[in-house]
Parts: C-alpha cells; structure tokens; sequence
C-alpha cells in the first residue's frame, strides 16, 4: 500500500487512476477477503484478488481509462488557453473570441478516424507566436469588430474571431467518438490488462474506472461504436476473460439542464457460465462506494494541481459574530496561509470599503473596537467542504484593551 499513498500525494496523472484503484479495493473489501498486487503467471501483478463466500475467487485487474491520448492530437482546450494567453500578452487583456476549428478524417486500414486541424501540443505556443501573435498585435492598433484571422494550411485549419462579449467559445467536430471497434482508449485498455490476468486461478476479469473518455459512455445511438459494442468484440478476442465491469461517473441534470450532482454507474458484462447473480453482486460492491463530488473530467484536472485544494468552509458573519472554517484559522496560525492571503480569499482587502457591507477583517474590526471573543462554538460544516466551522461572538468593548474615546 505504501505505493499508493505515495502516487495520491503526488500530483499528476497517476493519482486519478491510483485514487480508483483504491475506490475499488474498498468496494471488494465489502464482499470478502482482498489482496493487492498478487503475483501472476508473467512474474508481474494484478492489482485484485477477493474471495467472496460461495464463489470462486475473484482475480482482476483496475486500469482507468481517459481520452489524454486523443487530446493530445486535438489539443482544443490547449489551444484555447494559448489564445487566451497570447491575447494578455499583446494587450488585449481578457479580449472575446471564437474559434471554429476545421476538421479532417484519417483513414487506416481499420476504418476512418475524425481528427482536428489543429498543431499537436507541444507545437501550439510556436504556433500561435508565429501565425497569431501578428494578427493580435495588427487588431490592437485598429480595434475594429469582429477582427477575423483564417488559418488554412499544412499545418493547421481554423477561423479565429475575435468578437464583443466576454467569453471564449467555438465550434469544433467531436474528435473523441470512437468509430473503430478495436481501435480506441477502451479497447487497447482491457487487451493491455487481458495479458496479467490470463492463466490466473479463478474467476479472471478486467475493472475499468473513468478517466473521461468518450469510449465508456457512448450509446448505440449516438453513432460511431458503442461501450457494449467494444467491449463485446473484447470478449470474443479474449475468451479465457470472463468478466468486464465498467465504473463511470454520471453527471444527474434535471429539466432545464441544471446541474443535480454525480452518481456511480457500473455495468457488468460477463460469461453464462458463471452464476447468474454475478453482475448483481458486483453492482451491490459499487454502490457501497460515497457519491462522487467531482466529473471525471474535473477531478482529473484537480488530482494534478501540486496542491488538491479540499474544499474550505466559508464565511459567515454579523455585527459580533464571524462563523469560519477552521481551516483557514489553523492554516494562518500554522504559518502556512498569511494574514494577506487570509484576506484576499474572503475579499476583505478590495478597496475603498463599503459602508454596511461586510468586506474588513472581522478580527481586525473586532481589535480595533477593543471587543474580545466571550462565547466560541464548533459547528460539523457541510460534507462536501471536509472542514469544521468555528463560531466566535464578540463581547461588549472592553475597556481593558479599548482606546479612550
């Protein structure tokens, strides 16, 4: 285990799939007795082994599936930071634009791939420097919209408007649909893992967890090839596997398209051969899994922040009461978190002040008015903000500390 709190404690893209893996062993921990990392025929590991009571053992392997790969080729939301940066830095502060990205398709002997004309990522500051930069810098003279700059050559193809408004936005073909049954994230994922678990005694399975790729959720609907498309083909291209379970996390909308939150989904695909209650046993592990706070998407871009920001407490205030997490107070009396910065997160250091409106350091009012705390309450904060909320009401002044007046 000493492996996996290392990797959750290092930022980067191994935390979100180590976070998974243990998300999952907790889960089979539920059902019987688990080992991790239990050698196999090929003198490596797989990560599971459960033996779950009046049922063979269970033996798998975790892997966490994204689309990293596929934006790194259609690197849209790189290129749209770049923009936005070269646009700062030729003055144009936080100028509106759209970009409408052309596309084209990249045929293989499999079948035919839909690709972004775009620079692929580590090409992109370069890019923009040289064919950009130019342009932003010629607008800025005239300030005249909209302002086009069409881009269509070898190396790339798109039409960049800058336009009124505030935001960013565009257009662009989706590039992370898959279209070949054997040929994306999901299925090099369960063939990578289909070699570790294979000759293995017991029941032999691959557990797949969301990373955010398009190849987990994509119905028979939608076009191109569906999850249970791939992972069927996976099955009959490997038949000493007898299972697959799919973790994805499901963002809940309600009419109107308003954000609810997030639920776990699994979906079980496994062999007739075994008792017909597996895929039920399985999703009964999963749901003893807490409700995930963040998409997968989300949480993947916070696992790599050098420091995960766990949410905070807030604020809450009045004439002689503050109501804070107590993180922040512990983090200021700790050294980590100055008093500055203690300010700047609460807005108590814009100027000038508002008459009526909270926007001073309530303990710096508290001081100067010479009032000292006479009652202090903990309160549990809510759960999605893993902090506690210390509750300070102030006294009269006391005249012991107060200024004459």
């Amino acid at each position: 285990m000493t492996g996996l709190v290392r990797e959750l404690n290092r930022k980067g893209i191994k935390r979100t799939s180590t976070m998974w893996e243990v998300a999952v062993l907790h889960a089979f921990s539920n059902g019987g007795s688990i080992k991790h990392e239990v050698g196999n025929a090929s003198g490596g590991s797989i990560d599971l082994q459960v033996s779950i009571p009046g049922m063979q053992t269970i033996v798998a392997d975790i892997v966490t599936v994204s689309d990293r790969g596929l934006r790194e080729i259609n690197p849209i939301g790189a290129m749209m930071d770049e923009v936005s940066l070269a646009l700062r830095e030729a003055g144009l502060g936080y100028q509106a634009y759209r970009i409408d990205v052309f596309e084209a398709e990249k045929r293989t002997s499999k079948g035919t791939k839909r690709v972004l004309r775009l620079p692929v990522r580590n090409e992109l500051r370069q890019h923009i420097e040289n064919t950009l930069k130019p342009r932003f810098l010629e607008f800025a003279e005239k300030r005249v919209l909209p302002f086009v700059i069409t881009v269509d050559d070898e190396n790339a193809g798109y039409q960049l408007t800058l336009v009124e408004g505030e935001f960013a936005g565009g257009t662009y073909a989706s590039f992370d649909a898959p279209t070949i049954v054997d040929r994306n994230p999901l299925y090099r994922a369960l063939k990578d893992k289909a070699a570790k678990v294979a000759k293995m005694e017991g029941i032999q399975g691959v557990i797949v967890t969301d990373g955010d790729s398009q190849s987990l959720r994509q119905s028979s609907g939608a076009g191109g090839v569906s999850t249970d498309a791939i992972v069927s083909r996976f099955l009959d291209d490997f038949d000493e596997i007898e299972f697959v379970l799919l973790i994805t996390v499901d963002s809940r909308n309600s009419r109107g398209n308003v954000h609810q939150g997030h639920d776990l989904k699994s979906r079980v695909w496994f062999r007739k051969h075994l008792p017909e209650n597996f895929g039920e046993i399985l999703h009964d592990l999963v749901r003893t899994l807490p409700k995930p706070i963040n998409s997968a998407l989300n949480g993947g871009r916070r696992a790599q922040e050098a420091q995960y920001e766990r949410p905070y407490g807030g604020i809450t205030r009045s004439d002689r009461m503050v109501r804070i997490g107590a993180r922040h107070l512990l983090e200021v009396l700790a050294g980590r978190k100055t008093v500055a910065q203690l300010n700047s997160n609460f807005g108590w250091d814009r100027e000038p002040k508002r008459a009526g409106i909270f926007d001073e350091n309530p303990f710096e009012v508290a001081l100067r008015e010479g009032r000292l705390p006479e009652m202090v309450n903990v309160y549990p904060a809510d759960e999605l903000e893993n902090d506690v909320f210390v509750e300070i009401r102030f006294g009269e002044a006391d005249p012991a500390v107060s200024k004459f007046k």
